[in-house]
């Protein structure tokens, strides 16, 4: 019987979330203003960041808010921005606050839907981080399972210039569909885009002109479809390279698998927020540029700026 509940949830995801014809084309700059408002930061909690040796392996990705339970919150990304162990990670929201997942204990924050085997990644390389805030309150993106052909699309993230450079600004290029494959081995890679990406956008959204997801970029590189490319790779001449992402339908079918996820993406619990009103709300400067990424993931410092009087509070 479990192939009916199955069914019946991939039918009731379909009906909510596919069927969106009616949905109006926004312009770039209002598609931009829906990235910034959805699009996050996720990185490694740097802890002492004064550290050189963290700063040079600190690698951040980006993300997108995908649901919300509660006071929970959900941020798809790649399964390859945070699959290092032994560490904690941080998701930055736009409104420029990080907040710190402890994974390591619960092993309940982090669900990845791949890992590594050998040179490639086996099943997606996708993962959803789960963080808590009772006090903001943050839209969620609309998803959409339909893609077409030659569509303009639009890819958003952070780009990592590097552990030398402490500022970050957001970035969204624009592009066209133009490949979706039906058969994908490494990573379940399958929609393809000419729109230019940078390293550090993996794990960002890839919305249509409605401002709703349909992607979550992960990948550039490769001269050709049979060549994978490099996960987090530049991939600036869309003439050279190819920029892939999985399709929100792949990541649909990877979350019903976890039993928390299996009423999320389905109303009366997902409750997306509406591009067109998303668009007309102006953004906080924390959504465009990061002044020292290495001070805002270092949870150390985060603890000590907000004790009174600056007492140090270390955790056991």
């Amino acid at each position: 019987m479990r192939w009916i509940g199955y069914f019946l949830l991939a039918l009731l995801t379909t009906i909510a979330i596919g069927q969106q014809t009616m949905a109006k084309n926004l312009s770039g700059e209002q598609v931009l203003e829906v990235a910034r408002k959805t699009t996050v930061v996720v990185a490694q909690d740097l802890k002492r960041g004064d550290n050189q040796a963290l700063k040079e392996a600190f690698r951040p990705g980006s993300g997108v808010l995908v649901g919300k339970r509660g006071d929970t919150y959900y941020v798809a990304t790649n399964f390859h921005v945070v699959n290092a162990r032994g560490t904690d990670y941080g998701v930055r929201t736009p409104d420029g606050i990080v907040h710190f997942v402890d994974d390591e204990k619960t092993n309940d924050n982090i669900d990845a839907f791949g890992k590594y085997l050998q040179n490639r990644i086996e099943g997606s390389d996708l993962a959803i981080v789960q963080f808590q805030d009772s006090k903001h309150k943050y839209p969620v993106a609309k998803i959409n399972l339909n893609k077409n052909m030659k569509e303009p699309v639009f890819v958003a993230g952070w780009p990592d210039p590097g552990p030398k450079f402490p500022e970050r600004t957001f970035r969204m290029t624009s592009g066209t569909l133009n490949a979706i494959l039906n058969t994908f081995e490494d990573g379940d890679y399958n929609t393809q885009y000419s729109a230019p990406t940078r390293r550090g956008m993996s794990g960002g959204p890839v919305f249509n002109q409605r401002g709703e997801l349909i992607a979550i970029h992960g990948r550039g590189g490769g001269k050709n479809l049979a060549e994978y490319g490099e996960p987090d790779q530049d991939c600036l001449d869309s003439k050279n390279c190819f920029n892939r992402g999985i399709s929100t339908d792949i990541l649909l079918n990877r979350a019903k698998t976890v039993s928390k996820y299996a009423s999320l993406f389905v109303p009366p619990e997902y409750i997306p927020a509406e591009p067109t009103q998303l668009a007309q709300q102006p953004s906080p400067p924390t959504a465009s540029r990061i002044e020292n990424i290495f001070n805002d993931f270092s949870s150390l410092r985060v603890r000590l700026r907000d004790v009174p009087g600056g007492q140090l509070l270390l955790e056991p």
